[in-house]
């Protein structure tokens, strides 16, 4: 796992959100919080399926995001810091197979290298 830094503040990130939907002066402020408690839960490196990221936010925030809320955030971290910064893969234990679970490469409290 090679890490990429990332700032650490309650502002993450200087971060262009988009799309049809989307309302600056409504979404702007929900959705990087949101970013950054995703950030938060996965900086340890350990390998999540959403639900698990999920229960991680709650555990540390009381903080209920969705899951598709959460995936969204996952590809904005690739967006933000590249294809390296989020990897995932199919997990395959307990006799289930199909369910993605995904790793973040960033460390916070870090400048981003340029």
């Amino acid at each position: 796992m090679t890490a990429l830094s990332a700032p650490d503040t309650s502002d993450l990130p200087l971060f262009q959100f988009g799309g049809r939907t989307y309302e600056a002066k409504l979404d702007a402020q929900r959705l990087g919080a949101q970013l950054t408690r995703v950030l938060q839960a996965m900086s340890d490196g350990r390998w999540r399926t959403l639900s698990e990221i999920q229960a991680r936010i709650l555990a540390t925030t009381n903080k209920r995001d969705p899951e598709a809320s959460l995936s969204a955030r996952l590809r904005d971290i690739r967006k933000l810091y590249g294809e390296p910064a989020m990897e995932s893969r199919r997990r395959h234990e307990d006799g289930v197979d199909g369910i993605w679970e995904y790793r973040s490469n960033v460390v916070l409290g870090q400048e981003v290298a340029a």
